[in-house]
């Protein structure tokens, strides 16, 4: 599969993808990545439009604690907090704003993939 982005993200993502047809499958492989690369806790901003009746809002920031769960409709769910409200997330809509490059690139890999694919 062939993204249209940067060439680099291209790679990377290309990396994770490999030959592997099954959506789920894929997911967990970029589940085990994340895993391995990204220093938990951290810290994330919220920058999709919520609902107005939703806990947390466009430019909330997060502290996400960990990755637990896989869901079809919304990728990896992140467990996470907001101040002492403890909540699941999709990680999809959380821009990082303390990691360093490698572990930022990777959960933004995983955006641009859950985005488009």
């Amino acid at each position: 599969m062939k993204w249209k982005f940067d060439e680099d993200q291209d790679v990377r993502i290309s990396r994770v993808v490999q030959d592997l047809s099954d959506e789920f499958a894929i997911m967990e492989e970029w589940f085990k990545c994340i895993q391995e690369t990204v220093q938990f806790p951290f810290k994330a901003r919220v920058f999709e439009i919520q609902e107005k009746s939703s806990v947390v809002q466009y430019g909330d920031v997060l502290k996400v604690h960990s990755i637990d769960d896989i869901d079809d409709k919304y990728g990896i769910i992140a467990h996470a907090r907001l101040g002492r409200k403890k909540i699941y997330f999709p990680l999809c809509e959380l821009e990082v704003i303390e990691l360093n490059d490698m572990e930022r690139k990777v959960i933004d890999d995983y955006s641009v993939w859950f985005a488009n694919r």
